[in-house]
């Protein structure tokens, strides 16, 4: 928090201009401070799939894969993999996330690889619910669900736009939930293809605010 105190007196037309002159120079450094500030740090176990599929929920035998390290990425990846190519959405890993506390907003970002295989369009999106009082598998009413989608260049990529999600406290209690799933899309069937996309570096974080540097500064100016 900043403070200006003055000490005494101002009157007149230079009352006005020193004071124009400190708003005007704490605007260009406040400015600059402003940051929202985190509460609650990532928690998406296993986020960046090193290893394995480990505190993921698998859905569908054989179309859930974890995979190693390649050319394109420095670490393991979460892969949904169909053979051959079949049109609509593949359901891959998903996860409960229990919230310890409400946040002015819940952050969900990530990576995920897909691309055009001969015609055939694979989209990788991540679709989340929140649920207001959830059981241990995440079965519960959705308060409100959406999709997060990605890019389909080829490479991995973050999303087109993250996701923010503002939970205030009347609608969070000890039981609730996002639920998180990666989904494939292929948009045509192909015989002699591969419905393909790839995820890293899930990541849900919850945030507060800053509503110090949001508005910039503070002015305490004593009475004539």
């Amino acid at each position: 928090m900043i403070f200006f105190r003055f000490v005494r007196p101002w009157s007149g037309r230079a009352k006005g201009i020193r004071l124009v002159a400190i708003a005007a120079a704490c605007l260009g450094v406040c400015a600059s401070l402003h940051a929202d500030v985190p509460v609650v740090d990532n928690l998406v176990l296993n986020p960046g799939f090193d290893a394995d599929l480990g505190f993921w929920t698998v859905h569908t035998s054989g179309t859930d894969q974890w995979h190693p390290a390649d050319f394109t990425h420095a670490s393991g990846y979460a892969r949904i993999f169909v053979s051959p190519a079949t049109a609509g959405d593949h359901i891959g890993p998903s996860q409960c996330l229990f919230l310890p506390r409400p946040a002015n907003y819940w952050l969900l970002t990530g990576l995920a690889r897909g691309g055009a295989l001969f015609g055939a369009i694979n989209t990788p999106r991540i679709h989340w619910r929140y649920i207001v009082d959830a059981d241990a598998s995440c079965n519960g009413s959705a308060w409100h669900e959406s999709d997060m989608t990605f890019p389909t260049t080829g490479s991995f990529e973050p999303p087109t736009a993250d996701l923010r999600n503002q939970i205030v406290p009347a609608h969070w209690k000890s039981t609730s939930a996002i639920e998180i799933t990666l989904i494939g899309n292929t948009d045509v069937a192909l015989a002699n293809q591969n419905s393909v996309v790839a995820f890293d570096d899930i990541a849900l974080t919850g945030y507060l605010y800053d509503e110090i540097y949001w508005d910039g500064f503070e002015l305490i100016v004593p009475r004539p």
